[in-house]
């Protein structure tokens, strides 16, 4: 019995042993880390097509929960401000699997609503967001 729970622990441990991502490669992370900064600092320059380059590199690894969330939200915002909506809703079907920050998330949906046309959408998103976070602030102008 004792075997057989042994083994089940060490079965679990090995199936684990990469679950916390690339948290084993301190460049990866150090990397992943300062293209979010380069493309946080790109958006709130208004320079949208340098931002999502550099939010997608941010994205493809390295990060952890909370900055891939945060990253994620930035590159749809920025895939919206370069009319690339689709870009954008594929980043919000990853976000809606458990982003850590939701309230952006739901700022950042209406903003993709407001500039199709969707005012109302836009507004009921909005209240959502600023439902979880009073302080969440609105993306675009």
């Amino acid at each position: 019995m004792k075997q057989a729970i042994a083994t089940i622990l060490v079965a679990t441990l090995a199936a684990c042993a990469g679950c916390s991502g690339d948290a084993g490669n301190p460049d990866l992370r150090k990397s992943a880390e300062a293209a979010l900064e380069s493309g946080k600092e790109a958006f709130d320059q208004g320079q949208f097509d340098q931002a999502y380059e550099m939010l997608s590199q941010a994205t493809q690894g390295g990060l952890n929960a909370d900055l891939y969330s945060e990253a994620l939200v930035y590159h749809a915002v920025a895939a919206i401000q370069l009319a690339k909506y689709d870009e954008a809703k594929a980043d919000f079907d990853i976000l809606d699997q458990g982003a850590t920050n939701m309230d952006e998330v739901l700022a950042a949906k209406s903003f993709l609503a407001a500039k199709q046309g969707n005012k109302s959408q836009a507004s009921r998103l909005m209240s959502e967001a600023k439902r979880l976070n009073p302080k969440v602030k609105k993306f675009g102008p």
